[in-house]
C-alpha cells in the first residue's frame, strides 16, 4: 500500500442488531470519501479522500460554508 497506507484503514462495513440484543460488526479495507458535483463543472462529481474521519468532516463543513 505504501504511500497510501495512511488512508485505508478497517472501517466498519455493516453493523447487525439481533432481536436478542447481539451485535455483529463487520470490518472491511475502507477510504473517508467526500463527494460534491460542482467545482470540476459540467455537473461532473468530484471526490476527496481523507486519512480520517475527523479530517472528512472538517473540510465537508468548510465546503458546506464556501
Amino acid at each position: 500500500m505504501g504511500e497510501y497506507s495512511g488512508y485505508i484503514k478497517r472501517q466498519v462495513a455493516s453493523r447487525l442488531h439481533r432481536p436478542d440484543g447481539r451485535v455483529e460488526t463487520t470490518r472491511e479495507p475502507a477510504v473517508w470519501t467526500m463527494a460534491h458535483r460542482g467545482y470540476s463543472g459540467n455537473g461532473l462529481l468530484d471526490m476527496w479522500v481523507y486519512p480520517t474521519k475527523t479530517e472528512a468532516l472538517r473540510e465537508g463543513a468548510k465546503l458546506a460554508m464556501a
